[in-house]
């Protein structure tokens, strides 16, 4: 059976929610997530982001027989990015309200991000194939390591990405979200970007062998 794909949540936006369809169509594809789910959803809201990333596993609903994957965020995910609102800008008070500039409710085509959309999806649709093939346990990581591995575990995820000629968060946007996490419990010595750059080329793969240098690492 084919895989299903299916955009919720933008409702109110079609035209944003055919094109979040096209690019989701395209990242499964590229990763054959049909050998892994029967379905894929892509939940979106309409709350500001913070770029988190949720994943639900499941099984498939209605007549759909197999595994459903269903990734939550924000729909600014697919948007270009507005720096007019990122933190570094004097905050509006909760008691000024202003109207909507014009466009704002009718986002079109303009304003969607190919590039963010295919990074988005590709490198969190991986994320969630491991966790499909068990290349990842969840409940077997310890619990003041998991943010660490997490972090770490997605260098290498984009790494992989990379190497395939796909899209993914670049080296350099790792390297900056990986000194931006680590470096407030520490400094990072030489050997813990070798450990970065070990995880972004590929020699360290298998959950055990990232967790052993994840405790080398700065603690969070």
């Amino acid at each position: 059976m084919a895989l299903r794909t299916e955009i919720q949540g933008l409702e109110t936006h079609p035209e944003l929610a055919v094109f979040v369809h096209g690019r989701l169509d395209t990242a499964c594809d590229n990763l054959a997530l049909a050998n892994d789910f029967a379905a894929v959803v892509v939940c979106a809201d309409e709350l500001p982001g913070e770029h988190n990333v949720w994943y639900g596993l499941g099984r498939a609903a209605g007549d759909v027989t197999g595994r459903q994957v269903t990734i939550y965020c924000s729909a600014q995910e697919f948007l270009k990015s507005d720096r007019s609102r990122e933190a570094g800008h004097p905050p509006t008070a909760v008691w000024e309200q202003f109207d909507a500039p014009a466009g704002e409710r009718a986002r079109g085509p303009e304003a969607f991000s190919a590039k963010g959309t295919d990074c988005l999806l590709h490198h969190h649709l991986l994320v969630v194939q491991d966790l499909a093939r068990n290349a990842v346990i969840p409940e077997t990581i310890p619990a003041n390591l998991i943010q660490a591995f997490e972090a770490s575990w997605a260098t290498g995820a984009d790494g992989r990405l990379a190497r395939a000629g796909l899209p993914g968060f670049s080296l350099t946007e790792r390297r900056s979200l990986f000194s931006a996490l680590f470096a407030p419990a520490g400094i990072l010595l030489p050997d813990h970007w070798q450990i970065f750059e070990s995880l972004w080329d590929g020699a360290l793969t298998e959950q055990r062998d990232v967790l052993a240098v994840v405790r080398q690492l700065p603690r969070l």
